[in-house]
């Protein structure tokens, strides 16, 4: 019998400079937004992106741009990125490891719940330890949909 065991691939990130200053580029190994999506305020932000409106979190973040596999922010005058550059990184990296586990939480239901639609009868002792289990689960999800996409 042969095991498969899902493996959880690590957010990496590097940094390039850009042609502003108080601009750097964020490149990481997974698709953020096919196309492009420039953020100068929050207000588009909270809108329209969940990682824009969690970048805007950080109180020298002036806009966010983001496209592809890249994000570039442009940061407030009275910082310097030398200060801000390392603390960045980690950020971006927890909140798009947070949507990945959300993304993975979010499978696991609709799955979970084909299961039991299909099959209640046989599904229904399942159904109830499942739903023990997933309940710490469940308001993580709901935490998170509340931050990140409302």
């Amino acid at each position: 019998m042969e095991s498969t065991t899902a493996t959880k691939n690590p957010v990496l990130i590097y940094t390039e400079q850009t042609p502003n200053p108080e601009s750097l580029k964020f490149v990481t190994n997974k698709m953020l937004y096919a196309g492009t999506a420039d953020f100068r305020t929050r207000e588009l932000a909270d809108e329209y992106s969940p990682l824009a409106a969690a970048l805007f979190d950080l109180p020298y973040v002036k806009s966010v741009y983001i496209c592809n596999n890249f994000v570039t922010l442009t940061k407030e005058l009275n910082y310097a990125w030398e200060d801000l550059m390392i603390r960045t990184k980690d950020f971006i990296k927890k909140v798009l490891s947070e949507f990945q586990q959300l993304s993975v939480f979010i499978i696991w239901i609709f799955s979970f719940s084909n299961l039991v639609s299909e099959s209640f009868a046989i599904a229904f002792p399942l159904y109830n330890s499942a739903r023990i289990f997933a309940e710490p689960l469940k308001s993580r999800f709901l935490f998170l949909i509340n931050k990140f996409i409302s």
